[in-house]
C-alpha cells in the first residue's frame, strides 16, 4: 500500500511542482547573462602641446586613401607609409597574422570611418641619411590622424595590438611607447593576454619560438666580457641559458647615460629584439633603447622608459650604426662560418 502511495505522488505531485516553478520562471523573464565588458578604446594624441613632437619632424600632411595593412599606409599622394618604431607578426607567405588583420580592422575603425575625414600628418625622424625611407622605397613615420592628433602608433600600442620596436634608425618617441605599452601590459590587452605567445617572457622560461621579436624581462645572473663584447647572462649554463649580447659602441652609450653594464648583476632588466639561438636563446642588443633597467628608474635615462624624451637632460644617444636594424634596413644576418665578425658567446674567465 505505501509503495502504490509513493507511486502515484511520484507521477502526479512533482509534475505539478515543477509546472508551477516553470510559471513563475516565465513570470519572471527570461535570465539574462551579462557578457564581459570589452575594454575602452584608448586612442593616445601627438602634437597637441608645445614639444610634445620635438625629437620629430612634420613632413607631409595628406589624405590617406586606405590601409594595406595593420602597418602599412597608401596616401593619395601615392606614398606608401609604414608606421616605424612598432612591431606587429606578419604571417606566413601571404597569410597575413591574425594579429595584422585585427591591427588594420583597428585601423580602418578610426580613420576609414571617422566621418570621411581621413587627412594625416607624418612625422619623421630628424636624422639625415637615414630613418625615413626603408629598404623598399616606403615613407617610414609616426603618423597623427588630424582629426583629434590621434596618433597611430600610440593607439595601437595602447590597446595591445602591437609592440613597441624603436630601432637606431627611429629612436624617437621610445619612452611615450614604453609607458603606453606597460600599461597595456598590465591590462593583459591583446598581445599581452596570458595566454598570447607574444606575452612578455621571463628570462628563465623555454623559448622554443625562436627567430622572432621578443620582449624579455629578468634578473642578470652573471656578467662576462669577451672580445671586446659584454654578455649578461639569465642562468646558471652560458650554453644554454638566455644572454644578451652587448656590443663595446652601445656599452658606451649606456655608460653615458647612466647605465654601467658591470653593475647590472642581480638587478631586473627588460629587453626588446630579435630572439634567436645562439648558445641558447639570445638577443643581440641593436642599441641602447632597447635595453630597460628596471631597478635603476632615472627621469633623463633613455632606457628608463621616460615618458618624454624630449625633456632629457642629456642629448639624444647617437644610434649604434654597428648592428643594421632588421625591420628598417632588411641586411641582418645570423652568424655563420661566412661571417666571422660575430664572437663567440663565452662564459666569464
Amino acid at each position: 500500500m505505501k509503495a502504490l502511495i509513493l507511486t502515484v505522488f511520484t507521477l502526479v505531485a512533482i509534475p505539478l511542482l515543477a509546472g508551477v516553478t516553470l510559471a513563475r520562471a516565465q513570470e519572471a523573464g527570461p535570465v539574462v547573462t551579462a557578457s564581459p565588458a570589452k575594454p575602452p578604446v584608448i586612442l593616445p594624441t601627438l602634437g597637441t602641446s608645445p614639444g610634445d613632437s620635438a625629437p620629430l619632424r612634420q613632413t607631409v600632411n595628406n589624405r590617406m586613401i586606405n590601409t594595406i595593412d595593420g602597418t602599412t599606409l597608401h596616401l593619395q599622394s601615392g606614398e606608401t607609409v609604414e608606421l616605424s618604431a612598432i612591431w606587429i607578426p606578419q604571417g606566413a607567405g601571404y597569410q597575413p597574422s591574425d594579429e595584422l588583420v585585427r591591427a588594420k580592422q583597428f585601423l580602418d575603425s578610426i580613420l576609414m570611418d571617422n566621418d570621411g575625414d581621413r587627412n594625416v600628418t607624418l612625422y619623421q625622424t630628424n636624422l639625415s641619411g637615414q630613418g625615413r625611407i626603408n629598404r623598399l622605397g616606403h615613407e617610414m613615420a609616426h603618423v597623427v590622424r588630424k582629426n583629434g592628433n590621434v596618433w597611430l602608433q600610440g593607439a595601437l600600442i595602447a590597446n595591445g595590438l602591437a609592440q613597441a620596436w624603436p630601432t637606431p634608425v627611429n629612436p624617437e618617441l621610445a619612452g611615450r611607447l614604453y609607458v603606453l605599452e606597460d600599461n597595456a601590459r598590465r591590462a593583459g590587452l591583446g598581445m599581452w593576454a596570458a595566454d598570447s605567445q607574444y606575452r612578455m617572457l621571463n628570462a628563465l622560461d623555454d623559448m622554443p619560438n625562436l627567430d622572432r621579436f621578443a620582449v624579455i624581462e629578468g634578473m642578470v645572473k652573471s656578467i662576462s666580457m669577451v672580445s671586446n663584447v659584454t654578455y649578461l647572462n639569465f642562468g646558471d649554463d652560458w650554453k644554454t641559458d638566455f644572454t644578451i649580447g652587448v656590443s663595446s659602441p652601445i656599452r658606451q652609450v649606456l655608460l653615458r647615460n647612466n647605465v654601467d653594464l658591470q653593475k647590472l648583476q642581480g638587478q631586473n632588466v627588460r629587453v626588446r629584439g630579435w630572439l634567436r639561438s645562439y648558445n641558447g636563446p639570445y638577443i643581440e642588443l641593436e642599441d641602447s633603447i632597447a635595453l630597460e633597467t628596471l631597478d635603476i628608474a632615472k627621469s633623463d635615462n633613455i632606457v628608463s622608459g621616460a615618458p618624454q624624451l624630449s625633456v632629457r637632460k642629456r642629448a639624444a644617444p647617437q644610434p649604434s650604426v654597428t648592428i643594421n636594424n632588421m625591420k628598417a634596413m632588411g641586411q641582418w644576418k645570423a652568424p655563420t662560418q661566412d661571417n666571422p665578425g660575430e664572437e663567440q658567446k663565452q662564459n666569464a674567465p
